[in-house]
């Protein structure tokens, strides 16, 4: 339950009364006159079925403005040095109507906002005495210092005509008005010292907590005072701003312009952790293979449904299940789909020149293709199986998001891993139509894709990162630089979104890592699209560092008498990832048509 607070400077009082569970029980939102008079995102509290009454505190100091400073010129007329009968009520009242006006409107409209809720309208407390407003003058000072502070009766006298001002609005709106509590009044009708700011014109927090508490009585709720260890270190010193005393992770200049560019490290608090014996199952663009490359090297438990054949080991890619790379979330979501029979696409086979058969969905896994469609069905259903196999029994999911470019069959909307025509098939613009997702398409089915995980799988955890890898080529009518830039900002806020308020996904960035300006392009290789050892070395390190558990002891330990093989050059190491991502990139089949 929510109880909807809304207003200006008294609201300061009850905002810090030393209420038990306050917090929990009340929303406070400081509105400001001129910028912020109607929040959209306070507009749908008061509207919620969770906010079940709205308190108004929207008043200024129409009675303190109106009633504090002697009058200027002829007194006779009203507020006469301490004659209260001679008051002119009516011109009182006008007066401090016009200084209110605004603030009478807000509440009208929000109490339209608020349809059929119970509505209350905190009074403001009672004038201070008139020693204390001139100890602290605040605001007032100049005019109190050239014509004096007005006789304290006259003062309260202003207050009561406001408080018959606030009663008649709120009997106008079936509103129920909140009066100060008898306890905080005293004698003279002043704001009893105990219960006041130390400020011409506010009560303080204890005052607060009396509102709260008659407020919470009309709700039936009570108001149980914080004991004295509880109010310490409610009242204990706040930070001066909320850049104050943040950890260096959250400065540019220490987390980053003063770190060498190999130590940088932009992980903030990992989610979970990747225990020895936890099934890791990788899926998604060409990126992703570093991780299961590095993973089965080091001994981790890379959990492999689908084993290349032997005589294919040098050519294929690293996943879990040989589904080749799965560049985008839409292709995802369908492999999962059809692993579990909830979608068949039209388009099930390529018949080529030379009498083979290709499956289009994973054109390169088998170079040869196969023999026939019944040959190429049969290895699909295994294919399959090995995907449930993989989603069923794994512990930590990644997935790397590659691309938002893509190419779909226009009779069913099945989507390809490369446009029909550069691996394999024939291009036909009657059949195929090119799409770029947009934020609301990635973040959906990245979304659902992982919900039918967890359908057969509950206690799946998934990693997601984005590939720092550009586009080799655009279809879109725009530099391919331009393209690839709002390929990433999508895939890279698609991933936040997906991440952000879910305990079992978690994102790793190592698209920042590679791609941030402190590495000023260094772990790109000469065609600035592969990534260098260097880079995967750093992007590897940071994820053992803060997601691998007792990473050392889960590396294989090789017999004492073998001799370690020597360690490659940087030249054989930057071939060898030349070799590899050429090899098992999908994408890569485009380069072939760049002249």
């Amino acid at each position: 339950m929510t109880i909807l607070c809304l207003g200006h400077s008294h609201l300061q009082a009850m905002r810090t009364a030393p209420i038990k569970s306050l917090d929990d029980v009340a929303t406070f939102v400081q509105l400001r006159q001129e910028t912020e008079r109607f929040p959209e995102w306070a507009i749908k509290i008061a509207q919620s079925d969770d906010c079940k009454a709205v308190c108004l505190v929207l008043h200024g100091n129409a009675h303190s403005s109106v009633g504090m400073i002697n009058p200027v010129g002829d007194a006779s007329k009203w507020l006469p040095n301490g004659v209260r009968a001679s008051l002119d009520i009516r011109r009182l009242r006008d007066r401090m109507m016009k200084i209110s006006r605004d603030h009478f409107d807000d509440m009208t409209r929000w109490i339209e906002l608020a349809p059929g809720k119970p509505i209350f309208i905190s009074m403001p407390p009672p004038p201070l005495p008139n020693e204390m407003v001139l100890a602290t003058p605040g605001h007032f000072s100049r005019m109190l210092s050239q014509h004096g502070i007005a006789p304290q009766e006259d003062r309260v006298a202003c207050w009561k005509i406001y408080r018959e001002m606030l009663l008649d609005f709120a009997h106008a709106h079936e509103a129920e008005l909140i009066d100060p509590p008898q306890q905080a009044i005293g004698a003279q009708g002043t704001l009893k010292p105990i219960y006041a700011q130390k400020d011409p014109t506010h009560g303080n927090s204890r005052y607060g907590a009396l509102v709260i508490s008659a407020l919470f009585s009309r709700l039936g709720i009570e108001a149980v005072e914080l004991d004295p260890a509880e109010l310490k270190a409610k009242s204990a010193p706040k930070p001066r701003n909320p850049y104050r005393r943040l950890p260096p992770k959250h400065w540019w200049s220490r987390s980053v312009a003063a770190v060498a560019p190999e130590d940088i490290d932009p992980v903030g608090t990992p989610k979970f952790q990747i225990a020895p014996d936890d099934k890791v199952v990788t899926a998604g663009s060409c990126f992703a293979q570093h991780i299961g490359r590095r993973f089965q090297a080091d001994g981790l438990n890379f959990h492999i449904t689908e084993p290349v054949p032997e005589e294919l080991r040098e050519t294929s890619s690293v996943f879990s299940a040989r589904y080749g790379n799965v560049y985008t979330a839409k292709q995802l979501l369908q492999l999962v789909e059809r692993a579990y029979g909830r979608f068949q696409p039209v388009d099930d086979a390529w018949e080529e020149p030379d009498d083979r058969f290709r499956d289009p969905y994973r054109p390169t896994v088998t170079p040869d293709g196969f023999e026939s469609r019944e040959a190429l069905a049969e290895a699909r259903e295994t294919h399959l199986a090995a995907v449930r196999r993989a989603v069923e029994e794994a512990d930590v999911f990644v997935f790397t998001l590659g691309l938002t470019e893509a190419w779909v069959n226009r009779q069913d909307g099945a989507v390809y891993p490369i446009v029909p025509g550069a691996s394999g098939g024939r291009y036909d613009p009657d059949f195929h139509v090119f799409r770029n997702f947009q934020i609301h398409e990635v973040t959906r089915d990245l979304t659902t894709a992982l919900a039918r995980i967890r359908d057969v799988n509950p206690g799946c955890r998934a990693l997601i990162t984005v590939s720092p890898v550009p586009l080799i080529a655009t279809r879109e009518k725009k530099h391919v630089l331009a393209a690839t830039t709002y390929s990433k900002s999508v895939l890279r806020v698609a991933a936040e979104m997906v991440c952000r308020g879910n305990a079992q996904n978690d994102y790793f960035p190592s698209y920042e890592i590679i791609t941030g300006a402190p590495t000023r392009g260094r772990y790109f290789l000469e065609d600035l699209r592969e990534v260098a050892p260097e880079g995967v070395d750093h992007v590897m390190r940071v994820l053992y560092r803060h997601y691998v558990q007792a990473e050392q002891e889960t590396v294989a330990e090789a017999p004492v008498e073998e001799t370690p093989a020597p360690p490659m050059s940087r030249d054989a190491q930057i071939a060898e990832m030349e070799r590899l991502g050429k090899a098992v990139c999908d994408e890569e089949a485009l380069g072939r048509f760049d002249s």
